[in-house]
């Protein structure tokens, strides 16, 4: 496999505004769509306003995304996803209205979203972050519009992820889903709102870099690198590029083993620490850097980031196609 592109150009935005409930809704509602999230319908359930829309990843896949607020005095937005029958819901992740003017960033794709405050990672705020979306699927693990029959055969997947008070726990600086976090697999829901989950079946990122700072044990820096001819005296270490692969259990097991169920769309998991959204160009791409643990709280990413696309994928790349650079070189 390669890294995994939806085929459009993503849809960025540091200025989404918070000072009110409506203007959130508002000015994120102006980006979703403009990614390409469609069937955009009124919330009708009484007492809330907002939105609910359709997400369809390019293989055909699909869930919904509803972005709303319950009034009164709650001073705060929901975003839930959901699948497309409506009757499966994931976690109802809580984002906060700042009345003192702050702003939120976000990136989008056409089925999948990264919310985020800008420049902070550890946040104490409640909900400053969340993300969700649908992962690309390898093909020989995809079914066809449901007509196969097989159980290793994906016909629907969705997840979504966020952050409680204290800032920790979502892949703004961890690798690793702890509460506030929802996935879905051909039917099978597991929402942390719902049911405990182990350590093993918790939705996460495949960690094929360093999970926990091994050098306070060993007292040495401990990298992942890309072999380099490097002159003499240049002492430049150089990350691999790694599909972001996600995983995640069954709603049904409490104990099973969390499986790969795909990759994330447009992105790149960097064997090396970088800076919150640290700009940086990698195959002819802008990227940004989405992941970074400053260690005061989950010590889970000292030894990679997550690089979100910033732009279109190139006619060509070095391997001669778009959207088809290697996973690991």
């Amino acid at each position: 496999m390669g890294i995994a592109w939806d085929g459009e150009e993503p849809v960025e935005s540091d200025t989404i505004r918070v000072d009110t409930r409506a203007n959130f809704i508002a000015d994120l509602d102006e980006l979703v769509t403009l990614a390409g999230w469609f069937d955009r319908a009124d919330v009708e359930t009484t007492g809330q306003t907002g939105f609910i829309y359709t997400l369809a990843s390019p293989q055909g896949l699909g869930c919904k995304v509803k972005i709303y607020d319950v009034g009164g005095i709650e001073d705060f937005v929901y975003i839930q996803f959901m699948s497309l029958d409506e009757t499966l819901e994931g976690f109802n992740h809580r984002i906060d209205i700042d009345v003192g003017g702050a702003f939120r960033q976000v990136h989008l794709g056409v089925c999948q979203i990264f919310l985020s405050e800008p420049g902070v990672v550890n946040s104490t705020g409640y909900g400053a972050t969340m993300q969700g979306g649908i992962p690309f699927v390898p093909f020989d693990m995809l079914g066809n519009c449901g007509a196969d029959d097989e159980a290793a055969l994906t016909t629907e997947a969705w997840w979504s992820n966020g952050t409680r008070g204290d800032g920790a726990s979502s892949f703004r600086n961890s690798r690793v889903s702890f509460n506030e976090w929802s996935a879905c697999h051909n039917g099978d829901l597991m929402n942390r709102a719902i049911n405990p989950y182990s350590e093993l079946s918790r939705l996460r990122i495949v960690p094929v870099t360093l999970a926990i700072p091994i050098d306070a044990a060993f007292a040495l820096p401990q990298l992942t690198r890309f072999w380099s001819e490097n002159l003499p005296g240049n002492d430049e270490t150089l990350p691999l590029y790694m599909e972001p692969l996600i995983q995640w259990g069954s709603g049904a097991v409490y104990d099973s083993v969390a499986k790969i169920r795909g990759s994330l769309y447009n992105s790149l998991l960097v064997s090396l620490d970088r800076d919150t959204d640290f700009v940086e160009e990698v195959e002819g791409m802008e990227w940004i850097n989405f992941m970074h643990d400053d260690n005061e709280v989950t010590n889970r990413t000292r030894f990679s980031s997550l690089y979100l696309l910033r732009g279109a994928v190139p006619s060509t790349g070095s391997s001669g196609a778009p959207g088809l650079m290697n996973y690991a070189y």
